[in-house]
């Protein structure tokens, strides 16, 4: 299997946003990527989204869709052109309260958020996979914890 426009999520960082994250959030997934070749990716973060290298991340468990080349590089293409998007500090807020409250943050409100320019990694993920006609986590505007329990739903689960 090519990692061509698979859907990568990285756990058990030691970077402390990473680990607050994983706090907040309850969950050992802290970020998520989008491969655009068997070794870089996509990977929207503070400070924009940009491109790095698949070997900057740990512990990465990857998607196991089965995609057309022609899905490959839809999905690949959306993360290229996203690199340089502003990072959305504003939805990482809401999660946060979201989680820490334990309560959901109201589904216009989410659909707000999701729609403004800005983007997180799971939200730009989401965009990618379902633009390629592919399942994606369903709420507006998903984190990082709601990837994982995703792929725990399809099996996809061994970290590599």
């Amino acid at each position: 299997m090519t990692l061509t426009g698979q859907v990568g999520l990285v756990r058990k960082s030691r970077h402390p946003i990473s680990r607050i994250i994983e706090w907040v959030t309850r969950s050992d997934t802290s970020h998520v990527i989008i491969a655009t070749s068997e070794v870089q990716c996509i990977s929207a973060e503070p400070g924009g989204t940009r491109r790095r290298l698949i070997s900057d991340y740990q512990h990465v468990t990857w998607s196991q869709y089965v995609l057309t080349d022609r899905q490959a590089h839809l999905i690949a293409g959306i993360a290229e052109y996203s690199i340089g998007v502003r990072y959305d500090y504003l939805a990482c807020a809401a999660h946060a309260i979201a989680a820490i409250t334990r309560t959901d943050t109201p589904p216009a409100v989410q659909r707000w958020l999701a729609n403004r320019g800005p983007t997180t990694c799971s939200a730009l993920a989401q965009t990618a996979i379902t633009a390629a006609g592919l399942q994606a986590p369903r709420p507006w505007l998903p984190t990082p914890k709601d990837w994982a329990l995703f792929y725990e739903t399809k099996g996809w689960n061994h970290a590599t």
